[in-house]
């Protein structure tokens, strides 16, 4: 009986989510998880990542439930790893301040080459830096990509990420404290 159930077990998730009755998880990868003593986090492991081959979809758009689906876990140890490539790729990451402290963190992505990457944090106005936009735009005055996440007391936040252009989209992906930028 035990083994019948637990071939039946996975139909019944499948029936659910094809029928539209059962949500799969919104963020499949799982939050990357901080606190006051955390200094670096290599966020690879919590990115989920949609190819958008028309590059026509935005925020709204990837936010819909039959879009959320299309994410799938990264794979790469690193952070972005498409090669040269026209799709444009949208990442999402949960980020948790686990501390009774407002946090500040910077989202750093290690490269200098991709040409648009637009940074969308919830409650806050996007965010574009990258080769074809002036240095000036840059939160911190770096020769790759830092976007400032800040962290209420307990506070979960959702990060989309939309890279995009003609060149390499290749770029690690951390959390730093400015400290130990």
């Amino acid at each position: 009986m035990a083994i019948a159930m637990s071939l039946v077990a996975p139909l019944v998730v499948a029936a659910l989510l094809i029928s539209g009755r059962g949500q799969p998880p919104q963020h499949i990868a799982g939050a990357a998880l901080v606190d006051a003593t955390t200094r670096h986090v290599s966020l690879a492991p919590y990115l989920d990542v949609l190819e958008d081959p028309s590059r026509a979809l935005t925020l709204e758009d990837v936010e819909r439930p039959e879009n959320t689906r299309r994410f799938v876990p990264s794979t790469n140890r690193f952070g972005l790893n498409y090669g040269f490539t026209r799709n444009a790729v949208w990442v999402r990451l949960t980020i948790e301040n686990r501390s009774d402290a407002p946090l500040e963190r910077w989202l750093v992505m290690d490269t200098g080459t991709i040409e648009t990457l637009e940074v969308f944090r919830d409650g806050e106005p996007p965010a574009v830096q990258g080769v074809l936009h002036p240095r000036s735009a840059r939160e911190l005055p770096r020769r790759t990509y830092s976007f400032r996440v800040a962290l209420a007391p307990h506070q979960t936040r959702t990060i989309y990420v939309r890279a995009s252009g003609t060149s390499e989209l290749q770029a690690p992906m951390d959390l730093w404290d400015l400290a130990a930028l």
